[in-house]
């Protein structure tokens, strides 16, 4: 169920669409439960498919970092040169300018995503935090926290009162 809720439109296209959708995440999907899903019902293993995974991203890295892109059937990455250049001149300089990759998801992968999905309009009432990952950068144990560890947390809507 992909559930959003309505926001105010605060954008000078307001008289045209008053209103604008805001996607509520559900949770996210980590690494070790979609090599798991991979895996289901088939003969790779676990390992097996992880071999997969870093191959495919060794060779995107390998083909981006050579300005390809790399078209995975369900998605084509292209590199992308960002930042601000103020003279026709200008070379690139870490400084200022960076790569980026961009992922252009393909019509069939969005029309069956868009075929699959149900939505639902949520209230617009308090947003509360919805938490994405926690990592236990100390002890690298992610079910246990002691006091003094270092953690880090992703995720959305996240506030912390400054002490």
């Amino acid at each position: 169920m992909v559930k959003y809720q309505l926001i105010k439109n605060k954008l000078g296209t307001g008289g045209k669409a008053p209103y604008l959708p805001k996607t509520l995440l559900e949770g996210s999907l980590d690494i070790k439960s979609a090599i798991k899903a991979l895996a289901y019902g088939s003969t790779a293993t676990p390992p097996d498919v992880l071999a997969v995974l870093e191959n495919i991203q060794r060779v995107c890295i390998e083909n981006l970092s050579l300005g390809r892109s790399v078209n995975l059937g369900f998605c084509i990455l292209k590199p992308q040169v960002k930042g601000i250049f103020l003279s026709p001149d200008e070379g690139f300089s870490e400084e200022k300018h960076y790569i980026d990759v961009t992922v252009i998801p393909s019509v069939a992968f969005v029309k069956q995503v868009s075929l699959e999905a149900k939505t639902q309009r949520v209230a617009t009432g308090k947003i509360l935090p919805l938490l994405l990952a926690l990592e236990n950068i100390s002890s690298g144990v992610e079910e246990i926290i002691a006091m003094g560890d270092l953690i880090s947390i992703r995720g959305e809507n996240l506030k912390f009162e400054k002490s």
